[in-house]
């Protein structure tokens, strides 16, 4: 047996006791005991301390031992800890190491108390090994000795590694501030209908307005205590929406929920007391997150026990605290989102939280949802973002590109370009590639400007845009422009990683995604820049990039089981890569389990897609 199997029982008798030592100077009434093997619920010890009436302070620790190394105990392994904490309402959390924590755990676990307003104190083997010795003979006796030296010699066999801060997400096109006297007007108009206020508010405006660069400034304007962006765009079902809220709600990694086990699932559900409630409740988060579908099981009566779990746990958290939700890409949303989005958006719209709409009012599909949510909701107001006027153009193009453009240039592209912030950027980005030449400012008409005003043609002029900045790419980037659109706008650079196996190759390729502008790198992941670029990357991925696209696939159908991923969604991310390179087996073996998975979580927009493709095949 290993250190960890022979001594875990007297590692979370450990942990017990050194909880006990750092309240022995508190005199009021205390309940600290280790929690029974067979019941472990995911929590090893419990704090209870009461007025002789009720438990007014509740804490719970777990404890890890783990084989003797100079690891950091990742924070997977106790994230079941901090969801019980947040379904008990349980005011601190302890957790016990013999390993070390990384500076990426630190920072999560204090986003996690700010969110939660729950305690997390965490002890790794340096300070458990600093409070041994104030422990009392008596206690320290009740050790074996050979326990007690090895966790003291891992101090210096075993030390912290040093641990380098991530780098900063580099957007190479965020502005400072809002430019235009109209814009600026709307924003103190708006910031004066919202602030200190809770409900539901709507921002709209045509593509390309600087809608979410209006609500970025409105979230540093407001400070909330906590906010959220929800990207519908990336959110394929209502599976994955509901695991997206678990995740803001408890502030666990969404990959960490997605991967739970039967198991996990029994010890976080654990703690309700009423029986027929947490049979359901396990039974539903088991097909959800464990068989990645609800077959034989009523959406409707499903949805009703999920967001009654959410109002459980969530609105207790948000009393003490000014909360903002941002929902982003509506229009992206199937009905069946958009059904539960309005489910939800009804359950809380009256708690103690903002939720923000971000709304492209081109789009016809989102008229219907509107007018559910204005009919059945109160909807504290809306700003609609006009395009610039003549006057705000000026101050927009004289404020960003004044080092760029003489006076008389500024003037002509007032004249010449249309008057939507993204736009104008797109416009006189490809003048400073050089794409057109400078020349193109004598002409009276720009062609631009007619393509970006009519909405129809809109499509097309991005595609250009796009075509143009990556055309003296390498094959290798545009293959990665392929693989960002594939998986939805982001792509990991873990992941990448697997598609260029070179060093020098990835490093051309970020080199070249970088001065593109189009994209957003991070210490973990590239992604586009703005869904306009997602939209047209797709779109060019079947048509200029095609071969590129083929070359992507066959990467991606190569490697994709490597991909940490949520597993509903790699699932249907193969199986539509099937369907691109002909994989006859697996679309055979595959297809009907797919379609009944999808049929029974009632995402026929999903599902139809693939009927007609396994016709054509």
């Amino acid at each position: 047996m290993g250190f960890a199997q022979d001594y875990w029982k007297d590692f979370e008798e450990l942990s017990i006791d050194l909880i006990k030592l750092l309240f022995k100077d508190y005199h009021f009434d205390k309940h600290i005991e280790k929690t029974q093997n067979s019941k472990d619920g995911g929590y090893d010890g419990v704090v209870l301390i009461s007025d002789n009436k009720h438990n007014v302070y509740k804490a719970i620790s777990e404890s890890k031992l783990r084989k003797l190394s100079r690891k950091d105990l990742p924070l997977s392994d106790f994230a079941k800890t901090l969801i019980i904490s947040v379904n008990l309402c349980a005011d601190k959390v302890y957790i016990f190491t013999n390993l070390h924590f990384s500076n990426e755990t630190q920072n999560r676990i204090e986003k996690f108390s700010r969110g939660t307003n729950i305690k997390v104190q965490l002890f790794d083997i340096v300070e458990i090994v600093g409070l041994i010795p104030k422990l009392a003979d008596d206690i320290l006796k009740n050790y074996p000795t050979e326990f007690i030296e090895k966790l003291q010699n891992s101090v210096t066999d075993h030390p912290r590694k040093l641990s380098l801060n991530p780098a900063p997400k580099i957007n190479l096109k965020k502005e400072c501030e809002l430019l235009g006297i109209e814009r600026k007007k709307q924003f103190a108009e708006t910031v004066q209908n919202i602030e200190h206020k809770t409900g539901i508010y709507i921002i709209c405006g045509r593509q390309g307005s600087g809608k979410s660069f209006f609500i970025d400034n409105l979230i540093l304007k407001l400070h909330p205590t906590e906010y959220e962006y929800i990207d519908i765009a990336k959110i394929p079902d209502v599976n994955t929406f509901f695991i997206y809220l678990l995740s803001i709600i408890w502030h666990v990694d969404i990959l960490t929920i997605s991967h739970f086990s039967t198991e996990d699932i029994c010890k976080i559900t654990d703690y309700i007391t009423d029986d027929e409630e947490r049979e359901k409740l396990k039974d539903i988060l088991s097909k959800i997150l464990v068989n990645n579908c609800l077959i034989e099981m009523d959406a409707e009566l499903v949805q009703f026990f999920l967001l009654r779990y959410l109002d459980k746990i969530y609105t207790p958290m948000l009393k003490h605290k000014n909360v903002i939700l941002i929902f982003q890409n509506l229009e992206y949303a199937s009905s069946q989102i958009q059904n539960f989005l309005l489910k939800f958006l009804k359950q809380f719209y009256d708690r103690n939280i903002l939720l923000l709409l971000e709304i492209r009012d081109e789009h016809i599909v989102l008229q219907e949802f509107l007018s559910k949510c204005q009919s059945e909701i109160k909807i504290i107001g809306t700003t609609k973002l006009q395009n610039l006027s003549k006057i705000d153009t000026k101050i927009y193009i004289k404020k960003k590109y004044g080092k760029l453009l003489d006076v008389e240039q500024q003037e002509k592209f007032v004249k010449l370009c249309p008057r939507v912030p993204l736009y104008i950027d797109q416009i006189i980005d490809l003048l400073k590639r050089d794409v057109y030449g400078k020349d193109v400012l004598c002409n009276d008409t720009f062609f631009y400007k007619h393509m970006y005003e009519n909405w129809k043609y809109t499509k097309g002029a991005n595609e250009e845009y796009i075509k143009k900045v990556l055309s003296d790419c390498c094959d290798e980037t545009k293959i990665c422009t392929v693989l960002i659109a594939f998986m939805d706008g982001n792509l990991k650079l873990t992941d990448l990683s697997y598609i260029f196996e070179y060093k020098t190759c990835r490093e051309k390729v970020m080199e070249e995604l970088v001065k593109s502008q189009l994209f957003i790198i991070g210490s973990n992941s590239v992604e586009t820049f703005h869904i306009s670029i997602l939209d047209a990357l797709r779109r060019i991925s079947e048509s200029a990039f095609k071969k590129h696209a083929i070359k992507a696939y066959k990467k991606l159908w190569e490697n994709m089981d490597l991909f940490d991923e949520i597993p509903k969604r790699k699932e249907k991310k193969k199986f539509k890569l099937a369907l691109e390179l002909d994989e006859i087996d697996y679309i055979q073996k595959n297809w009907k389990g797919l379609s009944v998975s999808y049929l029974a979580d009632q995402e026929y927009d999903v599902v139809i897609p693939i009927l007609e493709k396994i016709y054509e095949k």
